[in-house]
């Protein structure tokens, strides 16, 4: 019988009496602690979004604290400002304009707006004047639709879902306030007057299938404010319910939770508009806060109406105060998207992560607004330039 000898190919073993490779070892343990502990340090900050951060941002310019160049544009005391995805929008009375992080201009389209105001959703911006006739709708870096209201038929609100779906709110004569419905395609749907109280807003359902009416009344010589659900379909009332004592000033809606921001602290309403749960405090004064996050709200308090120290609370999607951080000095604006918080004071820029846990912080050179992406890099607006921070 003839015996097979085995094969020594590729199962030469190392020669450990050799110094270099005793070295090359040692060297590659050391990498591998190293790089464990690294790991261990900087779990919170090694993930996704950093090696997404580093991909889109690696190629722009920037200083030791980790802002970039920043890039002028037109001051204007009216300027409106909004992050999409990524890039500057800006509105003034008389331009409306789309930037990239680094500066690119994309749109430049005058207008004549009195008072812009800008609302956002996924890859749409809605550009509207309070108090006037015109709206812009922005989506992949131009502007995709335009309305004008009749004249004197003024515009309250204008919101957009994440798949386009448009409601606006305008005076309307004989009534009041009138909400108009428009379907991703910007065709109108249905239209809902409004006789019985006076209309502040409205949004449309993330499934495009119903839409929420904010009308506010006084009754008892106490101001209430009234959230009514319709189908967009028939514009058929479903479910109503009555915010006693409260005055609405900003909406979210994700998923099946409808995100109230009342004036002194935020509610959670469920798809029957059942009041899930709610939070205020009456003891402390509202500095700033934020809906747009992923399934929970930012409020910022102080205890003093300017400057002082305040706190900032994480509520959650049961209404609840889930965590808050101590913060100080005055608060000049407060963003959050996806799972990262902004709260922007006269000293510095914190970010947060939705749990609100500190993810990094940089100096404020002069900013008076910062508005953060979902991938956490943010935007330090100034009177007359912005440059963006890249944590």
């Amino acid at each position: 019988m003839t015996q097979k000898k085995k094969s020594g190919v590729g199962r030469r073993k190392p020669d450990w009496s050799q110094p270099a490779t005793r070295i090359g070892a040692l060297l590659v343990t050391i990498l591998l602690v190293v790089g464990a502990i690294i790991i261990v340090v900087y779990r919170d900050k090694l993930n996704l979004d950093s090696i997404k951060r580093y991909m889109t941002y690696h190629s722009l310019e920037k200083n030791d604290s980790g802002q970039t160049t920043e890039f002028k544009y037109t001051r204007d005391a009216s300027n409106a400002f909004a992050n999409l995805d990524g890039m500057l929008l800006l509105c003034s009375d008389t331009t409306l304009q789309l930037y990239s992080n680094s500066g690119l201009l994309y749109i430049d389209e005058q207008v004549k707006l009195s008072q812009p105001i800008i609302t956002t959703n996924g890859s749409y911006a809605v550009v509207y004047d309070v108090g006037g006739n015109d709206l812009y709708v922005i989506r992949d870096k131009e502007v995709v639709y335009t309305y004008s209201s009749v004249q004197g038929y003024h515009l309250l609100s204008a919101r957009i879902n994440e798949n386009g779906c448009l409601a606006v709110v305008e005076q309307s004569s004989g009534y009041k306030g009138s909400v108009k419905i428009f379907d991703s395609s910007f065709q109108l749907l249905l239209t809902e007057n409004v006789s019985s109280e006076y209309v502040l807003d409205a949004i449309v359902s993330p499934d495009n299938k119903q839409f929420a009416v904010v009308t506010i009344g006084q009754k008892d010589r106490v101001f209430n404010s009234t959230i009514n659900l319709y189908e967009c379909k028939e514009g058929d009332l479903v479910a109503s319910t009555t915010l006693k004592d409260q005055f609405v000033v900003d909406l979210h809606w994700k998923s099946a939770l409808l995100w109230v921001q009342e004036k002194g602290g935020a509610a959670v309403l469920d798809s029957n508009l059942e009041v899930v749960g709610s939070w205020t405090e009456a003891n402390q004064y509202l500095q700033g806060y934020a809906l747009n996050g992923d399934d929970y709200a930012v409020e910022v308090f102080s205890w003093y109406k300017v400057g002082g120290s305040g706190e900032v609370l994480l509520i959650d999607d049961n209404g609840d105060a889930a965590r808050s951080q101590p913060i100080s000095g005055e608060v000049l604006s407060v963003s959050a998207a996806g799972k990262y918080i902004a709260v922007l004071t006269t000293e510095e820029l914190v970010i947060y992560t939705s749990d609100l846990d500190e993810y990094s912080r940089t100096e404020n050179d002069g900013s008076q607004r910062a508005i953060i992406g979902s991938d956490g890099a943010t935007m330090m607006i100034g009177a007359d330039s912005t440059r963006l921070y890249v944590p």
